[in-house]
């Protein structure tokens, strides 16, 4: 799951911001701050991928915040949302490799496709009421790699599939097959599904994962 870090000084805003990210998907792990100095504190204990932030805010706007993490963090992508920015701030924007200028989105979605196309991500949708050895089995017949995010109200972990086949699992701590049993112990889980190619070491060698996926896909 990757970690968005959200910077606007108005918490109402912030916090509806926040909410509709999170609609969005599962692979995004929403964060918010509500200035810069939060932020920056925020960034020195969790690893953050993406921030997105407005230029007017207390103590650091968000100019002076866009040039600190370029210096800092560069390896930390950050979309900067205004409403009619001026040519000279489209122009100054451009010469920081690491930021990205977002009009005002009126749809989140398309905030939300660009964040993705940032962390490289093939999002394929989210896949709800099918039972997770059933959707499995689809995959396999139709040959498909992908990273799957299965989710709960409580848990999380992640399958990798490569050309159908279910090569490696991961919940916390946990991985191979015993994470994958963990994971098919689930009930009403939501499927999250990334179709970006990524290199995958195997970890599942069990073939009675395989076994299970047949018995409960039937």
């Amino acid at each position: 799951m990757k970690n968005i870090l959200v910077v606007d000084p108005d918490p109402i805003i912030l916090q509806a911001f926040v909410g509709l990210l999170k609609s969005q998907g599962g692979f995004l792990n929403i964060l918010s701050a509500e200035s810069g100095k939060a932020a920056l504190e925020i960034i020195e204990k969790k690893k953050i991928h993406i921030v997105i932030t407005g230029l007017y805010m207390p103590e650091i706007d968000g100019f002076e915040l866009v040039a600190l993490l370029a210096k800092q963090y560069p390896d930390i992508r950050v979309i900067v949302m205004t409403n009619n920015a001026s040519p000279m701030f489209r122009a100054n924007i451009k010469q920081i490799p690491t930021a990205v200028h977002f009009d005002q989105a009126t749809d989140i979605s398309l905030l939300t496709k660009r964040i993705l196309t940032e962390l490289h991500i093939d999002y394929g949708g989210q896949v709800r009421g099918l039972s997770l050895p059933s959707f499995l089995q689809m995959l396999e017949m139709e040959g498909r790699s992908c990273t799957l995010q299965i989710s709960t109200k409580s848990e999380s972990g992640n399958l990798s599939i490569v050309s159908g086949e279910l090569v490696a699992a991961k919940v916390g701590p946990l991985s191979g097959d015993s994470a994958a049993l963990q994971i098919f112990s689930w009930e009403n889980v939501l499927i999250d599904i990334d179709y970006s190619f990524k290199e995958v070491q195997r970890d599942i060698r069990d073939s009675a994962i395989k076994n299970f996926i047949l018995c409960f896909s039937l």
